[in-house]
């Protein structure tokens, strides 16, 4: 099964940022319990996110992360195929 991703569109970084308001996004880091560093880190490498930031992400922005994880590879790099699944079914 092959996965088109068209990057060039937009990046999972900019995606949040027109997702959310400018005020919400400053205070991204602490609505996910990390450092500003690794906010930005781990919003310009969805890949390396792991289940607890997924996990928080999705909460701050209202949308089912299922629709999200397959189109930017969130997670791909650190997730288990049991977290992956985990992710996937979640309702």
């Amino acid at each position: 099964m092959e996965i088109n991703i068209n990057h060039e569109e937009q990046t999972f970084y900019q995606y949040v940022l027109n997702t959310m308001s400018v005020a919400d996004f400053n205070t991204l880091p602490s609505q996910l319990e990390a450092s500003a560093r690794m906010t930005t880190m781990r919003l310009q490498k969805p890949s390396k996110m792991k289940l607890s930031m997924i996990q928080k992400l999705e909460k701050v922005l209202g949308v089912p992360i299922k629709e999200l994880v397959d189109q930017y590879e969130i997670g791909f790099d650190v997730l288990t195929v049991r977290e992956y699944k985990q992710l996937i079914q979640a309702d």
